[in-house]
């Protein structure tokens, strides 16, 4: 028993995203096994007793840092410097894009949206559609080494760059299996103004679908 709540407790703290998962539904077995150690806690006497508060002990114990992580991040939902907020233009082009581009659409963004600290995708949560990259820490969840996921946004940002070869734009379009390009305020903050300018004249490539409040959307050119 104690070597399957320090299990649990690795699962919890690991980086991949289907150890998660596993955690995640072994917590209701272990939520129920923890009321019945309670059960033997209070009615039993001499060593069944022992080892149950004992074992009560060790799962608050490793319960504690999820606690204590919950409670400093529930406290500084007060403080609007902690707080992302989404803006007009993207509301506006997340909500055309759910509206108008095919379900199986992939749209890429600026895989870590907005910017440091709070990092999300926005196209899946915003606009419900597939992307080909998504914000850095699902996608370290996903390939499971930090360094792959590093290497995964570099190339994303290739994308966008203006010394990116035309020929390597396509390659990574057609690897990602991209259907659009999104280019919003973060991608203008983090790219510049030309990058827009350069993906424009890209016309064998890309063509322009969207166009509002400094948002612009590109369907790649199959």
């Amino acid at each position: 028993i104690l070597a399957l709540s320090f299990l649990l407790a690795y699962l919890f703290i690991s980086t991949t995203a289907q150890s998660r998962l596993i955690a995640h539904k072994a917590s209701l077995p272990l939520c129920i096994f923890s009321a019945y150690l309670g059960g033997v806690a209070f009615e039993s006497k001499g060593k069944n007793r022992k080892l149950a508060w004992g074992l009560l002990v060790i799962f608050f114990i490793l319960s504690l840092p999820t606690l204590i992580i919950n409670f400093i991040y529930i406290n500084k939902l007060d403080n609007r410097k902690e707080v992302t907020y989404l803006s007009r233009s993207d509301q506006r082009a997340t909500a055309w894009i759910k509206n108008n581009l095919p379900p199986r659409a992939v749209v890429q963004s600026f895989p870590n949206y907005p910017a440091w600290p709070h990092r999300y995708s926005l196209i899946p949560m915003f606009a419900e559609r597939n992307t080909g990259v998504g914000a850095f820490k699902r996608t370290r969840d996903a390939v499971l080494y930090q360094s792959l996921a590093v290497n995964e946004v570099k190339k994303i940002s290739l994308l966008y760059s203006t010394q990116t070869p035309l020929k390597v734009a396509r390659q990574l379009l057609k690897s990602y299996q991209i259907d659009y390009l999104y280019f919003g305020p973060v991608e203008k903050r983090v790219f510049g103004w030309e990058s827009f300018e350069f993906l424009q004249k890209r016309k064998d490539l890309y063509r322009q679908v969207y166009n509002e409040a400094g948002v612009i959307i590109f369907q790649v050119v199959k």
